[in-house]
């Protein structure tokens, strides 16, 4: 199921992956689907243009990055649907 979202929106993405173990980690958020009309930056925060149109969708993949090549953590995968 989607998530809806508006056009012009600013939404702060959470990062949820597991496992985890205790090491230093930081998020990465890549845009599968929506290049044209989303934007997500390095601190997490997507913006959504306010040209996006009824019925598009956004789709991001949220990783964790590690130093420690032996802890490889599984991705999440959520669609944003613009209403």
């Amino acid at each position: 199921m989607a998530s809806l979202v508006n056009p012009g929106q600013k939404i702060r993405l959470v990062g949820d992956i597991y496992p985890l173990p205790n090491c230093e980690f930081v998020y990465k958020w890549i845009i599968l689907k929506g290049n044209d009309i989303a934007n997500v930056d390095d601190k997490g925060i997507l913006s959504i243009s306010p040209d996006a149109k009824a019925g598009d969708k956004i789709t991001i993949k949220t990783t964790a990055v590690t130093e420690d090549p032996f802890i490889v953590p599984k991705a999440t995968i959520v669609t944003y649907l613009l209403q």
